[in-house]
């Protein structure tokens, strides 16, 4: 118990060493761990370990942050460009998605550093400016969307022939010269399995017409059908006892939170 006792102390004293030793190494400006993408690690000569500059892959990452913030770049635009340039990784990997946003709202490229749950002043060299930085993070703002606000009754029965992505739809208005404006619905292939697909949009109309040449090739189930059908009439039925079994005054409704109507009366005739 003895030799227990020493050995687990011994282990808490390396731990609170540790985070001691980080600690002063995020007040004197190098952050511990690996560094990011666009620098390298290397050791002082009082050997203590600092960050430099990536001479091949930090002109690359400025230039990242550069084509947002100067033209308006996305992250799906910033992908396109690395893979045309065959920009890789350490580990010979092109950059995801998920990893060039990570990049792009990484505070350590104008000087700053979070470790734990601080920000420090770093000693290295930034690769770029505070203005920079704050202007890349307003244009990759987005308007927050509200999904399922509109029901497209295709989209989750229809696959892309190209790349076999699912299928998404959106409006599109035209107006007119006359006034108003021609309401359209296509479908697309969402592009999520392949950025490049070819597969062009289509029209709802034109979409219902190629469906409706296809029914006459479908084969129906008609035992899993009848059977699906009984399933609902003996849920139903169930339901209906349980209604009926019970008082009304006990039967809990759920609560109609629609704000009500007010009906304005009408007048009577003699």
């Amino acid at each position: 118990m003895i030799l227990c006792s020493q050995a687990k102390l011994e282990n808490d004293n390396r731990g609170i060493n540790v985070k001691r030793g980080h600690k002063n190494k995020c007040q004197i400006g190098i952050r511990p761990g690996p560094a990011p993408m666009g620098y390298i690690n290397f050791m002082k000569s009082n050997r203590i370990a600092s960050v430099g500059l990536d001479n091949e892959r930090a002109p690359i990452v400025k230039e990242m942050f550069m084509k947002v913030a100067n033209e308006g770049y996305s992250g799906r635009m910033i992908r396109k460009w690395l893979r045309q340039i065959n920009f890789k990784t350490k580990n010979d990997k092109f950059l995801s998605l998920g990893r060039i946003y990570a990049t792009l709202k990484n505070p350590f490229y104008y000087g700053r550093f979070k470790f734990g749950s601080k920000f420090y002043k770093g000693t290295y060299e930034p690769l770029i400016t505070k203005q920079i930085f704050d202007k890349v993070q307003v244009q990759l703002q987005v308007a927050p969307r509200q999904w399922n606000k509109q029901l497209f009754p295709f989209k989750k029965i229809c696959r892309c022939a190209s790349c076999g992505g699912s299928v998404t739809a959106e409006i599109k208005y035209r107006h007119l010269k006359l006034g108003g404006f021609n309401e359209h619905i296509y479908y697309h292939c969402n592009r999520i399995k392949d950025l490049e697909c070819s597969e062009p949009y289509i029209t709802e109309t034109e979409l219902i017409k190629q469906l409706i040449g296809y029914i006459p090739l479908l084969e129906l189930n008609n035992e899993y059908l009848w059977n699906e059908f009984k399933e609902e009439i003996k849920r139903f039925n169930h339901l209906t006892n349980i209604i009926t079994k019970n008082k009304a005054d006990s039967v809990e409704l759920t609560p109609n939170r629609r704000k009500k109507v007010e009906v304005m009366p009408t007048a009577i005739e003699n």
